[in-house]
């Protein structure tokens, strides 16, 4: 984008904005003043008397009284339009005579003024950017409408990606239920299937994929259904057939070590006599960390021991297999717990419990609602 572009872009925001001026105010309010009230304020101002101490102890507006006066920023639309009057005309620091209004009379002094800006030097890098997005979109749409024209009834796409100054690519094959990259989009699987590319042998209509995105599809080479070779399947049928048999091996393993264990024998004595990994946790607590969290997650499920061990077996989310043994459960005891801690838990259920409250609540009215179409 060039300067002069940047520049005119600048002008037009410019034209539309409302730079407008915020000017801060103090006052003294004095409600039910007589001449020489007013008279002695006015008298004690012109000899240099400190404003905010003077709003301290004759303003009868006791909140800005309290602030030496400061009544905050106005941009001429904020107080009586004799005050905005009063303060637009003075200069800052500079206090006016005595201002009428329905609240009384006021002493009014311009405490700062405020200017927004709005400067080429702060906003040329914006500008450009949207300038250039600007210009890049209006270049896609334009390749996307030539796209659209070129390639209905076209022979070729290599015509086609030429003129357009596009990239042609040729996929690898892929079936109805997608294949890998944008074919495996449904819109392009089904787009690459329909009767018009497969049957008629037309270019597809231009697809928006998203994120400005955009593919035109031609039939290159359609390969009917048949039975793949083994020499095509074999790695995929070795993977699926060792996983199979791994699995049976492990759950004939569990099972195996599991009846062990149940007839009397103990967790340590069997990992040790196998080479297996075993580990004691001893005063576990849900949030403990000793022990892996999804093996502690599901001990939790287990039944509280009555006058026997529970002994359990199953399999993890990365397909080992576990045997664990609870021995004993101690409950919890809510007098040891700090006392924040105490009221961190005792917040906590009465949420869970006003969320169960409004659930059931809800669902009762879904269960007694009359829905009208």
């Amino acid at each position: 984008m060039s300067s002069a572009q940047i520049s005119a872009r600048f002008d037009e925001e410019l034209d539309t904005l409302d730079l407008a001026e915020s000017r801060q105010a103090a006052h003294i309010l004095l409600e039910d003043a007589n001449d020489d009230l007013i008279a002695e304020v006015q008298a004690k101002i012109g000899a240099g008397g400190m404003f905010g101490e003077l709003a301290r102890e004759y303003s009868d507006d006791f909140a800005s009284a309290e602030t030496a006066g400061d009544l905050g920023y106005t941009s001429g639309n904020t107080f009586p339009e004799a005050f905005e009057t009063a303060l637009a005309a003075l200069e800052l620091g500079e206090v006016s005579s005595p201002v009428t209004t329905d609240a009384g009379i006021h002493f009014i002094k311009l405490l700062d003024i405020q200017q927004d800006t709005y400067l080429l030097v702060d906003e040329s890098s914006r500008i450009e950017r949207e300038l250039m997005r600007e210009a890049t979109t209006d270049q896609l749409i334009a390749k996307v409408e030539l796209l659209k024209e070129l390639s209905y009834n076209a022979e070729s796409l290599i015509e086609v990606s030429e003129d357009v100054g596009l990239e042609l690519n040729t996929s690898e094959a892929f079936s109805r239920s997608g294949g890998q990259g944008i074919t495996g989009l449904s819109k392009v699987s089904a787009a690459a299937f329909s009767s018009e590319v497969v049957e008629d042998k037309y270019a597809s209509e231009v697809l928006d994929l998203g994120d400005d995105r955009y593919v035109v599809l031609k039939l290159n080479q359609f390969i009917e259904v048949r039975q793949k070779e083994l020499s095509e399947v074999r790695n995929s049928v070795v993977t699926a057939l060792t996983a199979s048999e791994s699995a049976r091996l492990l759950a004939e393993k569990g099972a195996e070590l599991l009846a062990e264990i149940v007839a009397g024998s103990s967790v340590e004595m069997v990992a040790k006599n196998r080479d297996l990994a075993w580990q004691v946790g001893k005063s576990v607590n849900r949030r403990g960390t000793d022990v892996n969290a999804e093996v502690r997650s599901r001990v939790f499920t287990f039944p509280i021991p009555a006058s026997d061990r529970v002994i359990d077996g199953f399999y993890m989310s990365n397909g080992d297999y576990v045997v664990a043994e609870l021995t004993k459960v101690v409950p919890g005891d809510l007098s040891v717990l700090a006392k924040d801690a105490r009221a961190s838990l005792a917040a906590a259920t009465l949420s869970i419990n006003a969320n169960r409250d409004v659930l059931a609540y809800q669902g009762t009215l879904r269960e007694k609602a009359d829905i009208v179409q």
